[in-house]
């Protein structure tokens, strides 16, 4: 044991002995290397208590305290690290009773004891409300912040609520769900970003390094020119050697041209490949590319026909063509908006208005 492990080692062996512990509870992922160190240091320490496993589907305080609801006997998960050798599964127990580990040796030809195959469903991770995105940001690395740090994880408190609100406006992310519990989702145009900006920009750590090295300028310790160097080192580098991820330029849209003014909620009205669409996705209102209205006048719904009627709510139409009469004839055309947001038309005769 070394001697970097070994003052953890005695304060795990002494919580392991304890009196009033009746039982352990292992948390990591059944055959993974959590499993085998806990494994290792339980019989390492003579420890004889029971043993119960913890599962949960998040890290939410709800799906904890449920995890620790249904604890789950250890012993459902020993066969696939006590049936080793070929041997016996009690003969396996009772070395690993006594801490006697086979000899292994590279090279070396196991025989499989037995499988047990269980099924069971998985269930995705809950979505973020903003309380848990806020709690996330705040603990994001901040095991890979020095300990002097104030600032710690992703913005401080009184920008992180900014910080998400920017990001709602940007088209990035938006809220789903009802009245009484609203959950934030990243939009296609937010998982365009995060599949095209490069790790290194992306990652907390990099946060992480600029705190530490921020603290020590502060204490007199590091060079500000250097860590200026440093940062546009890395911002010249990334643009030189920074390889575009392909197909890019089809999931990083241009900003859309922005129109006018919704008549119904005041957001801004912007064109689209099928049409010119209020910016809030709440709101109803639009002018379809594809009118089927204007087609029944001989008429294509244009960018200067949608800027009138966004911004003065009428537009002049001239040689319009009557199917019933088979004559053309001038008029104006009117916008109006429903309860509901959405856009209807109306003709007015009379002359030029």
């Amino acid at each position: 044991m070394s001697a970097s492990t070994k003052k953890q080692f005695g304060i795990l062996k002494k919580l392991m002995q304890r009196k009033d512990v009746e039982s352990l509870i292992c948390a990591t992922d059944t055959g993974r290397e959590g499993e085998l160190i806990f494994r290792l240091v339980y019989h390492q320490c003579g420890c004889k208590k029971l043993v119960e496993r913890l599962w949960i589907s998040s890290m939410e305080d709800s799906a904890i305290r449920e995890g620790f609801q249904k604890l789950r006997p250890g012993t459902e998960y020993d066969m696939g690290w006590r049936q080793y050798a070929g041997k016996p599964v009690e003969d396996a127990e009772k070395n690993a009773e006594a801490g006697d580990l086979p000899e292994l040796s590279e090279g070396m030809t196991l025989e499989l004891a037995g499988v047990n195959l269980k099924e069971g469903k998985t269930s995705p991770p809950k979505r973020f409300t903003e309380d848990l995105l806020l709690s996330a940001m705040e603990s994001a690395s901040s095991d890979e912040f020095p300990a002097g740090v104030e600032r710690k994880g992703i913005g401080t408190p009184a920008t992180r609520a900014a910080i998400i609100e920017k990001l709602v406006q940007k088209g990035f992310i938006e809220r789903r769900g009802d009245r009484k519990t609203k959950f934030l989702c990243s939009t296609d145009k937010g998982n365009a970003l995060v599949t095209v900006v490069p790790e290194q920009i992306q990652s907390p750590s990099m946060t992480a390094d600029w705190e530490e090295k921020l603290l020590k300028m502060e204490h007199g310790e590091y060079d500000s020119d250097a860590f200026m160097g440093e940062i546009s080192s890395m911002v010249s580098g990334l643009v030189k050697t920074y390889e575009a991820v392909k197909g890019a330029d089809v999931l990083i849209q241009p900003e859309r041209k922005v129109i006018g003014s919704c008549p119904v909620c005041g957001s801004d009205v912007c064109e689209t490949a099928k049409g010119w669409f209020c910016r809030d996705k709440n709101c109803k209102f639009a002018l379809w590319k594809e009118n089927r209205f204007f087609q029944t006048l001989g008429k294509q719904m244009t960018e200067e026909l949608a800027k009138q009627l966004v911004n003065q709510g009428k537009a002049r139409l001239i040689h319009c063509y009557s199917r019933k009469s088979n004559r053309y004839y001038d008029t104006t055309v009117h916008v109006e908006t429903g309860e509901d947001g959405a856009a209807a038309f109306k003709l007015e005769f009379g002359g030029k208005k």
